[in-house]
Order: structure tokens, then sequence, then C-alpha cells
């Protein structure tokens, strides 16, 4: 995952938007709204759209430790063939490419999606 676009609103909360590199190549879009928890951790929501459409929303905490960022997601809904999609998902930056020493971080990010039709 690449972030290429962040913008701030007026509550605080950072809007990301960017694109993955899904299963053989394919870019998918992302977008992350994420906010600042009164313990020093994130949290926000995120949905993710892949090149037939299909979309995966999910929500998440992240930790930062130094500079690296580690995340789990918990999927609340998709659509098209990953509709009444249910799972669970997990970030980690990439070594050697720590985001927090950038306004730009490299990440991994994995999820796990059962769906009806799948």
């Amino acid at each position: 995952m690449i972030d290429l676009y962040t913008v701030s609103d007026q509550r605080g909360a950072e809007h990301l938007l960017g694109i993955a590199i899904g299963d053989g190549g394919r870019l998918v879009q992302k977008d992350h709204l994420v906010h600042q928890l009164p313990d020093g951790r994130y949290a926000g929501t995120c949905t993710y759209v892949f090149d037939d459409g299909s979309t995966v929303t999910a929500e998440f905490t992240l930790v930062q430790n130094g500079l690296d960022y580690s995340a789990d997601y918990k999927v609340l809904s998709g659509t098209g063939a990953l509709a009444g999609g249910q799972g669970v998902g997990r970030l980690r930056t990439m070594k050697g490419f720590e985001g927090a020493s950038s306004s730009t971080g490299v990440y991994e990010v994995q999820f796990k999606v059962a769906a009806p039709g799948l």
C-alpha cells in the first residue's frame, strides 16, 4: 500500500487516499479516514476498491512503534463479489520504507474475507 495524498479535516482526522498492489499486480484504490485516540493509538475506517468494482470496508486500530506501524482490521462490509463479506486483516510497515520518517509509507496489508459467493 502506498499513500499518495493526505488531507486533514477540521476534526483532526487524516484522510489518506492511495493505491495498493493486489494479487497478480492489479492496482487497488484505497481510502482511509484516521483519527488519534486519547491513548495515542489511531483508529479509523477504510475502503478498498478492486478492479472489478468490488469493495471491502473495514475498521482498524493502528499502533505506532518507533518508525513502524501495525494495525488490525475487522471487515464491516463488502460489495460486488465480496457482498456480505466478513473477515479480518493486518497491516505492517515494510522494512526499509518506514512511514513515520517521511510523509509516505509502504505497508503490507492482508485481508482474509469470506463472502457467500466465494
